[in-house]
C-alpha cells in the first residue's frame, strides 16, 4: 500500500513559528510543538530511506512521546469551567480568558519545559514588570489546574521565581490640579466618571460595573458598588447620584452604565481597561498634567482627605480598602458618617471651599505602593439598614 502513494514528506506543510513549528499533512493530520523537539521529529522523519504516507505526524508524536502532552486549549476550558463554578466576578473572568487565549495561541500543546515558558513570559517586559507577574500567576494557576485534573507530572513554574516587581513613588494630585482637571469634562460619561474616580476614589473596574439597576436602587446618597475587595454599599455625591440617573435612563436593570463608543455585534460593550485608561489620559491632557493613572486618581483621593480630615482611617474607610491593624469584621463604622465625610472631604468639595487652595496641595508622596485583590460575596442588608447602623 506504501509503495502506491506519494511520500508524505512531499505533501506535508509546514509553517515556521518563533516558538513553535506546525505541520498539516493529507487526512487532517496535524500537530504543533515546541521548535527543538518537533524539528528534531522532522529531519528523523525525512531522512526515513522507505517514507510510509500512512504515518501521520499523530503517529510520529506517539513514538516520541508527545501523545502525552495535552491540548492547551483543553486545559483552559477546563480552567475556566472551575472558575465559573467558584463565581468569580465578570471581569476577572475576562481577564482570565483573554490572556490564556494569548497562551494558547503560542503553544497548542501544553509546553511542559521551565524555559519554553519563560522565553513567553519575557514578552511581557513593562517598566515594572507587574505585567509579567500577573501572567506569570495565571499560569501557574493553570498547570496547578493540570496537575490536579489531568494527571500533569509537575508544574513547570515551580522551578520559576516569582517576577519581581519594580515599585513606583505613588503618584498625586495637589488640589489645584483638582481644580485643573476637574474642568476638562467633555460628556456625561467623562463627567460621571471623574465623579467616581477622582471625587469617590472608586477604582476604574468598579466604575465599568455599574448597572442601571444600581442606580435605581440608590437611596438616602447610598449606592451599590461590585468592587474588588466586597461588593457593598457606599456613599454617593447628590450631583453625581443625578448625573448616573441621566446615563441609566432607559436602560434595563441589568444594562451596564459606563458604555464603550465603539460598537460590536450591533452594540455598544462596557467600557473596559484600556477604554478607561485613554478617557483617564483625554482628561490630564486636557488639564496639562502627564504620567497620572486612573488609579493615580484613587491615591489623590485619599490622600486629599487624609490630609483635610487629619483622620486616615476615614480616608480608607471611603475608598473600603483593608486598614492596616484594623479588620472590618470587628469596626463598624456608620454609613451617615461616612457620607457626612464623603461630603465635606471629598476633593470635588475641598476645591470649592475657601482658603484650602495651598493648605491642601499634596507633592507626589515618597511612599511606594504596590496594590492586591481579593473578593467577597455581596451582604444581603439593605440600604435602608445600613443608614440604620
Amino acid at each position: 500500500m506504501g509503495d502506491q502513494m506519494e511520500p508524505l514528506e512531499e505533501k506535508v506543510r509546514w509553517t515556521v513559528k518563533p516558538l513553535y513549528i506546525e505541520a498539516e499533512v493529507p487526512g487532517g493530520g496535524k500537530i504543533k510543538a515546541e521548535t527543538g523537539e518537533h524539528q528534531l521529529v522532522a529531519q528523523e522523519y525525512l531522512q526515513d530511506k522507505q517514507p510510509r504516507p500512512e504515518l501521520l505526524l499523530s503517529e510520529i508524536a506517539k513514538n516520541k512521546g508527545f501523545d502525552k502532552q495535552l491540548r492547551t486549549r483543553d486545559v483552559i476550558d477546563s480552567f475556566l469551567a472551575f472558575k465559573t463554578y467558584k463565581r468569580v466576578k465578570g471581569n476577572t473572568y475576562k481577564t482570565y480568558k483573554k490572556r490564556l487565549n494569548q497562551f494558547e495561541r503560542a503553544f497548542t500543546w501544553l509546553p511542559e519545559k521551565p524555559e519554553s515558558i519563560m522565553s513567553y513570559l519575557n514578552q511581557f517586559d513593562g517598566e515594572t514588570g507587574r505585567h509579567k507577574r500577573n501572567h506569570h500567576d495565571l499560569l501557574h494557576m493553570l498547570y496547578e489546574h493540570a496537575v490536579m485534573n489531568f494527571g500533569w507530572p509537575s508544574n513547570p513554574l515551580d522551578v520559576l521565581d516569582r517576577p519581581i516587581v519594580t515599585k513606583r513613588p505613588i503618584k498625586t494630585l495637589s488640589l489645584e490640579e483638582v481644580r485643573e482637571i476637574d474642568n476638562t469634562p467633555d460628556s456625561k460619561r467623562e463627567r460621571v466618571c471623574l465623579d467616581l474616580l477622582l471625587g469617590h476614589g472608586w477604582r476604574q473596574v468598579e466604575v465599568s460595573r455599574i448597572l442601571a439597576g444600581d442606580v435605581v436602587g440608590i437611596r438616602n446618597g447610598v449606592i451599590w458598588c461590585r468592587g474588588k475587595e466586597r461588593d457593598e454599599w457606599t456613599p454617593i455625591l447628590h450631583e453625581t447620584e443625578e448625573r448616573l440617573k441621566e446615563l441609566a435612563r432607559g436602560l434595563k436593570p441589568e444594562d451596564h452604565v459606563i458604555l464603550a463608543n465603539r460598537i460590536r455585534s450591533g452594540q455598544r460593550e462596557p467600557l473596559g481597561e484600556d477604554g478607561m485608561a485613554q478617557l483617564v489620559a483625554r482628561l490630564c491632557a486636557r488639564a496639562g498634567i502627564s504620567g497620572i493613572t486612573g488609579h493615580d486618581l484613587r491615591r489623590s483621593f485619599a490622600t486629599l482627605v487624609a490630609t483635610a480630615s487629619n483622620d486616615e482611617f476615614i480616608a480608607m474607610r471611603l475608598i473600603r480598602d483593608k486598614i492596616p491593624g484594623q479588620n472590618d469584621r470587628y469596626i463598624k463604622f456608620p454609613m451617615p458618617q461616612l457620607r457626612e465625610a464623603l461630603e465635606r472631604y471629598s476633593p470635588l468639595r475641598l476645591i470649592k471651599q475657601k482658603g484650602t487652595g495651598s493648605g491642601l496641595s499634596h507633592e507626589p508622596a515618597d511612599s511606594l505602593v504596590e496594590t492586591g485583590e481579593n473578593r467577597t460575596p455581596r451582604p444581603a442588608e439593605a440600604p435602608q439598614n445600613i443608614l440604620q447602623a
